[in-house]
């Protein structure tokens, strides 16, 4: 829709990749773009699930846990994930029409 060869060149994914490009410069976009995807994932789901072993709680729990252990993979041992959630709650406010 905005005229892009992928997902993650649009309205929606730019504004995460950007900021995560500025914090982690050695990554690679491809690596970025996994981290965007399931940063977003994460905090719209976590927005009514709770992380637990059943159900939509284990499919946002293993969305968190493969996102760290990509995280830990490409060096990254610092915590960042709730420094992106303001950030993604304000890009995805601006998308979702609120009803």
């Amino acid at each position: 829709l905005n005229g892009v060869k992928t997902n993650f060149e649009t309205d929606i994914f730019t504004p995460i990749t950007g900021p995560l490009r500025e914090r982690f410069p050695s990554l690679p976009t491809s690596h970025l773009n996994i981290f965007a995807d399931h940063l977003r994932t994460s905090v719209v789901l976590s927005a009514n699930v709770f992380p637990s072993s059943k159900g939509r709680g284990y499919v946002l729990r293993k969305i968190i846990r493969r996102l760290l252990q990509f995280a830990y993979l490409n060096g990254i041992e610092e915590p960042f994930l709730a420094s992106f959630v303001p950030l993604i709650v304000s890009v995805m406010r601006t998308v979702v029409i609120v009803g």
